[in-house]
């Protein structure tokens, strides 16, 4: 592994450190979580996720903000942003 790869992968494990998710995950299971995460940039205003979409991701934000937006169940049309 190069010293760009190693950086990312010690990223990515502060992150999930800092997050609380590897606490109770040992040496090797941290190991394979880390083989199968991703980092992602958006740019500002993206959507990352929609409403109702079907997924198994978990999203942890590092750095930036995101806002959560909910439509009301009023049939307005009206976004609440949580």
């Amino acid at each position: 592994m190069d010293d760009k790869s190693e950086k990312g992968q010690d990223i990515k494990e502060e992150t999930l450190r800092l997050a609380g998710i590897i606490k109770d995950l040992s040496e090797d299971e941290i190991g394979d979580l880390l083989a199968i995460t991703t980092e992602q940039q958006y740019r500002k205003g993206s959507t990352i996720v929609r409403e109702d979409a079907k997924s198994r991701d978990l999203y942890i934000i590092r750095e930036g903000r995101v806002s959560v937006k909910l439509k009301l169940p009023t049939g307005s049309g009206r976004e609440e942003i949580l």
